[in-house]
């Protein structure tokens, strides 16, 4: 099982990796059956999750612009992280990482997809928004929904 589970996290991280989305590189499994990803921060110190990092305004439009362009990359290749928040980010000398893949879903194959999207999406809003960042989730979710179709393979469509 635990085999089973860390192959569909590297099989996600893979998928939105090669899409473009920030994430870490999945590198593969060490010894004791761990995914290892590309490490983010330097020698001294690893990146902080985004709910720990101290942005200024900027840095937090920036970091929501970031967000919303990697979700989009995410829905395009199919997948939906399914619990998204500012803990399952990190921050690193101006870019944002998406991390955490092991509860991913396929969007449409799931008959949770949209729901857990729509979640992800109104968490995410609610975080940045509570920082003064303006968000509107409803829009965003309309447009990740719409990019989830676009972006996806007609093989990839039910017939």
């Amino acid at each position: 099982m635990k085999e089973r589970w860390l192959g569909h996290e590297y099989e996600v991280m893979a998928a939105v990796w090669e899409a473009g989305a920030s994430v870490p590189f999945p590198v593969g499994y060490d010894e004791d059956g761990g995914l290892l990803l590309e490490y983010i921060g330097d020698p001294l110190q690893a990146a902080p999750r985004l709910a720990q990092a101290r942005l200024e305004r900027d840095a937090l439009d920036d970091a929501w612009a970031q967000l919303q362009a990697s979700l989009r990359l995410v829905v395009e290749a199919g997948w939906v992280h399914a619990d998204l928040s500012a803990y399952n980010a990190l921050w690193w000398e101006g870019r944002l990482w998406l991390i955490d893949f092991p509860q991913a879903v396929d969007l449409v194959g799931s008959p949770h997809g949209f729901d857990l999207l729509h979640r992800d999406v109104l968490n995410v809003c609610k975080w940045f928004g509570r920082r003064g960042v303006d968000t509107d989730g409803e829009a965003l979710f309309a447009e990740l929904v719409a990019a989830a179709f676009s972006g996806r393979r007609s093989t990839d469509l039910a017939p």
